[in-house]
């Protein structure tokens, strides 16, 4: 499993998931994040078929 978090200084959370699904094409993601999921939807940080 992939732990990533929303918010990362230089790699967003949908690039970091493709590289690992690159390596191994059948990781898990867990996203994460310390802001609420109020700001984060706000954002459009994340995908539509990405549940936060």
């Amino acid at each position: 499993m992939l732990v990533a978090d929303v918010i990362m200084p230089e790699m967003n959370d949908r690039e970091l998931a493709e590289a690992g699904s690159r390596l191994r094409p059948d990781i898990g993601v867990l996203y994460i994040s310390d802001y609420t999921d109020d700001i984060v939807s706000k954002q459009g940080i994340l995908q539509d078929d990405v549940t936060f």
